[in-house]
C-alpha cells in the first residue's frame, strides 16, 4: 500500500512537468477538499481547469479511490516541539 501511494505521489509530481505548478498545486488542494486523493482525480481536476469546464467526479463510481481526512494543525503542537528544540540546545544535546 505505501509503494502505490509512493507511487501516486510521484505521478502527481510529474504532472507539474506538464501542466504547471499552479494548476497541478490547486488541482490537489480541490483532490483534498473533495477527499479525493489519488492520481487520477489530480489530473482529472488539472484537465477540468485547463480546458475551464466543470470537473465531473462522482466519487460513487470509484469505490476504490482512498479517502481523504485532513486535520486541522494546532499551533501548540508546534510550540511544544520548539520547546524541546529549546531545552536541547543548539545541535540537539541537552546541557
Amino acid at each position: 500500500m505505501a509503494i502505490e501511494r509512493a507511487s501516486g505521489y510521484i505521478q502527481v509530481l510529474r504532472l507539474i512537468e506538464t501542466f504547471g505548478d499552479d494548476d497541478v498545486a490547486v488541482a490537489v488542494e480541490d483532490a483534498l477538499r473533495l477527499s479525493a486523493i489519488s492520481y487520477d482525480a489530480v489530473k482529472h481536476l488539472v484537465l477540468a481547469r485547463i480546458e475551464r469546464r466543470v470537473p465531473r467526479l462522482n466519487l460513487s463510481d470509484y469505490p476504490f479511490l482512498p479517502l481523504a481526512t485532513v486535520g486541522i494543525t494546532d499551533v501548540r503542537d508546534y510550540l511544544a516541539l520548539m520547546q524541546v528544540r529549546i531545552s536541547q540546545g543548539p545541535m540537539g544535546v541537552s546541557p
